[in-house]
């Protein structure tokens, strides 16, 4: 943060005050700071609204990425990545902000879905069981927006940047009265690109290129990892995504209709209810060979 032009003003909310000092003696430049040990960051901002009302453009960060009990370096590299996301530089900051000024309408820009270590299968996870309450939060503001379980967040982290008129006229203590301050954290993290929505703007993803290159190259990794697994036991005609894609559809289905099938056979008694081979069969011998194999023991169990 100390390479952040002085242009720019940092306001820095901690949960104490010998936090605020730490940092103070720290920081080689002018910093605004809050104190608040009874509510997370996110609700600690939301409270002090009224100061960022006087600028045009937010840049909203925290450092609260992980829990306690993670591996450190995993919090490290989040914190790291989603950082130099948003404020690499003083002059990747006046790229944003360019950016922001040649699109009239994009109200939102945060940084994309980390797909590392465990967080894959958090971010698998799109709405963490959070729909609910989003959904109450957009009833309650009376906010004119799409919202679809079955639709990704655009947002699931307070670390972004926004235009501050998209936070005019919110009754944030209404909200903050509604529940735990953890909550409504979490829940909030989601809400952003449907305020953006609500003033007809438009959120996005902001990434470095260093960020954007690792990404596609982990990205690559996993597809052909998938593919490699899945590929042998599907039906495709190997010449477009859309064909792979609707292959996976196909192979769930008949999944489905297989399992139906031997459920009505162990219901019948047909098939032992020891017999586990059938729950473990398809990790073991592998997706193309299981379907034949299952089979062939359900018509032997059956005769």
């Amino acid at each position: 943060m100390n390479k952040i032009a002085e242009s720019i003003d940092l306001i820095i909310i901690t949960r104490n005050e010998q936090y605020s000092k730490t940092l103070q003696n720290l920081m080689k430049r002018k910093c605004k700071f809050f104190s608040n040990e009874n509510a997370t960051t996110i609700v600690q901002f939301l409270k002090s609204i009224g100061e960022v009302q006087k600028y045009k453009y937010l840049c909203l960060l925290h450092d609260d990425l992980v829990a306690p009990e993670k591996v450190f370096t995993l919090g490290k590299s989040l914190r790291e990545s989603q950082w130099e996301n948003v404020i690499d530089s003083t002059a990747y900051i006046y790229n944003i902000l360019t950016r922001f000024e040649n699109n009239d309408r994009l109200g939102v820009l945060a940084p994309p879905f980390q797909i590392h270590s465990s967080l894959f299968g958090e971010n698998l996870n799109d709405w963490a069981g959070k729909f609910e309450y989003v959904q109450k939060m957009i009833k309650k503001l009376n906010l004119q927006c799409v919202l679809d379980e079955n639709t990704p967040t655009v947002t699931k982290d307070n670390i972004l940047w926004i235009r501050t008129d998209i936070l005019s006229g919110i009754k944030w203590e209404e909200l903050l009265e509604e529940s735990c301050d953890e909550l409504v954290d979490s829940t909030i993290a989601r809400l952003w690109g449907y305020l953006a929505q609500d003033k007809h703007y438009f959120t996005g993803w902001c990434m470095t290129d260093k960020y954007a290159a690792n990404m596609l190259e982990s990205q690559n990794y996993m597809q052909n990892a998938v593919l490699s697994v899945l590929a042998p036991g599907l039906k495709w005609d190997k010449e477009s995504f859309a064909s792979y894609l609707e292959s996976i559809k196909d192979f769930r289905r008949r999944f489905k209709a297989l399992e139906k099938e031997v459920r009505s056979l162990r219901e019948n008694g047909a098939i032992p209810m020891e017999t586990g081979e059938v729950q473990t069969i398809l990790v073991e011998i592998g997706l193309k060979r299981a379907f034949a194999n299952w089979i062939k023991k359900i018509l032997r169990i059956k005769k």
